[in-house]
């Protein structure tokens, strides 16, 4: 070998490692490039979220002064507008549940209904907490019957019950909890509100256990609800009238047919009869 191979080795190794300190280097910057990059990502989706709460939180605070407009159609729209801001939301929501406009109160029952889970705990609070008015509380049970939530769901049972149970408890909120248990239809209220069915100072409760029974169809409640044709109120007759249709009784249509040819009241006549067509 020639003395003057070895100056040829030499700058091949030379531009080798000048070739694989270059790769290192350009490796190395990618990968903080990367890493950089990928900060400033994090830091811009975090800018992004915090000016889409900042801009939410605005929304609600322009929304919220005109829930107590003297326009009822401005304090309806409020109300469903609010329900697309989720939790943050409720607090507002929950109040219009005793506005005097029963209209404002069923939007913002939806609204709440639509908005889920989150607003379990502060309907829970707003039942349970008695100094609330009447309708607060009742409106409050009535909307945790109507949200599509297991959790929701077992509140709102438990807490129907017992406000049914309970004779002491107000008329407008039994009368609602009854209405509830009926959205539920859980069977284990069905003692409860054939007992309630049968009280004799809260008409309204006595309905909607009526229609209560009729959403949660079993059968085996058909007797005692036959025996509320004969009931003195009307309303209350014609509840008992739809809830056996729902029943559908084998001899549920002789019994209707009955009632179209013989109660007293028109409205019961034309409710047996329009049920007897229902159920065909």
């Amino acid at each position: 070998m020639s003395s003057n191979d070895e100056p040829s080795r030499m700058e091949v190794f030379k531009a080798f490692s000048t070739f694989f300190s270059s790769v290192i280097l350009a490796s190395a910057s990618i990968v903080v490039t990367l890493k950089y990059n990928q900060q400033q990502l994090e830091i811009a989706q975090k800018q992004a979220v915090s000016q889409m709460e900042i801009t939410r939180i605005k929304e609600i605070s322009d929304l919220i002064p005109k829930l107590g407009s003297e326009n009822d159609n401005e304090r309806k729209f409020s109300a469903i507008t609010l329900s697309l801001y989720g939790e943050s939301a409720v607090p507002a929501l929950i109040a219009l549940l005793e506005d005097e406009n029963s209209t404002i109160r069923e939007v913002s029952s939806k609204a709440l209904t639509l908005i889920g889970e989150p607003a379990i705990p502060e309907l829970e609070a707003a039942f349970k907490d008695e100094r609330n008015s009447e309708n607060l509380r009742a409106l409050s049970i009535y909307t945790l019957g109507g949200l599509k939530s297991e959790k929701a769901v077992q509140i709102a049972t438990n807490a129907a019950i017992k406000a049914v149970q309970d004779s002491k408890e107000n008329k407008i909120v039994r009368k609602d909890a009854a209405t509830a248990l009926g959205k539920l239809k859980d069977a284990r209220s069905i003692p409860v509100l054939l007992e309630a069915m049968q009280s004799k100072t809260n008409t309204e409760l006595v309905e909607n256990s009526i229609w209560a029974l009729g959403e949660i169809r079993v059968k085996d409640v058909n007797k005692e609800l036959v025996s509320m044709l004969n009931h003195n109120n009307v309303r209350v007759r014609v509840a008992t009238v739809w809830a056996l249709a729902k029943l559908k009784d084998e001899n549920t249509g002789r019994i209707l047919l009955n009632v179209a040819e013989k109660d007293l009241d028109q409205d019961v006549r034309d409710a047996a009869t329009n049920a007897i067509e229902w159920m065909k």
